[in-house]
């Protein structure tokens, strides 16, 4: 009788396990259909052009939000065909404003600093006000090109929504050598309290 119990107890257990397992996939089934008619239901979001505008020698594209609510976006440009000159960063001034009309940016675009000043330049940085006083902009440039490796980091003042019409100030110049910037990290490196680049 014992072993009768103990069979008829595996034969339960396995009915359970078994009928529970079965249980599980159709709960599991009816979550995946009721997921994928939901997902079919409503539109698919998908991306769409708004328009398109040429600059040359595109290179890097920043859109940063500014202190006081304004997006500003930065293209730079390099071209590697000519050595020796300047390449332009160009800027727009709240692009959002612009979307039912992107194809009319190659207008609205306006030289950073009101003139090129730059081999190559790589990415645009935003600098906060706290870094020095007024928010800003830093430019890196240079790269492995002849004729371009000559690299600097600029800062614009931005705070008036100039870009810097006054001209940059480059803090990498008067080095002894040509080097390449691509980034800037805002940090405060020798605990003065103060952020460095």
């Amino acid at each position: 009788q014992w072993y009768q119990r103990r069979v008829s107890s595996k034969q339960w257990y396995q009915r359970r396990v078994h009928g529970d397992s079965s249980v599980i996939m159709n709960m599991l089934g009816l979550i995946l259909l009721a997921s994928l008619s939901c997902c079919l239901a409503i539109e698919q979001w998908m991306p769409r052009e708004l328009g398109r505008f040429h600059l040359p020698h595109a290179g890097f594209v920043e859109v940063f939000d500014t202190e006081d609510g304004r997006k500003d976006m930065y293209i730079t440009t390099f071209n590697p065909a000519l050595p020796f000159f300047h390449d332009p960063v160009y800027f727009i001034r709240n692009p959002g404003d612009f979307l039912d009309s992107v194809d009319t940016w190659a207008d609205k675009v306006e030289p950073l600093g009101g003139k090129s000043s730059a081999f190559w330049p790589n990415f645009p940085v935003q600098m906060p006000s706290s870094v020095l006083g007024f928010e800003g902009v830093v430019q890196t440039s240079g790269f492995l090109v002849p004729g371009k490796s000559e690299g600097k980091i600029e800062l614009y003042d931005t705070s008036n929504g100039e870009q810097g019409v006054n001209g940059p100030i480059d803090i990498a110049a008067g080095q002894d050598h040509n080097w390449s910037y691509h980034w800037v990290v805002w940090k405060d490196v020798d605990a003065d309290g103060l952020l460095d680049a």
